[in-house]
């Protein structure tokens, strides 16, 4: 049974996730990455959608 949980162990997505989880990171920086973040973890999770080719 799968768990529904996805780890991301990309060093870009767990640096900015540092960064977002400091209590210090100012409000501007942390909408910034907050889009960031939602960005990379799209890739993330459509990586395994499947695809079909175009013309």
């Amino acid at each position: 049974m799968a768990s529904g949980v996805t780890v991301v162990t990309h060093p870009l997505v767990q640096h900015k996730l540092a960064y977002l989880r400091d209590k210090d990171t100012p409000t501007v920086h942390f909408r910034k990455l907050a889009n960031e973040l939602t960005l990379l973890l799209t890739y993330e999770a459509t990586k395994d959608f499947p695809t079909e080719d175009a013309e």
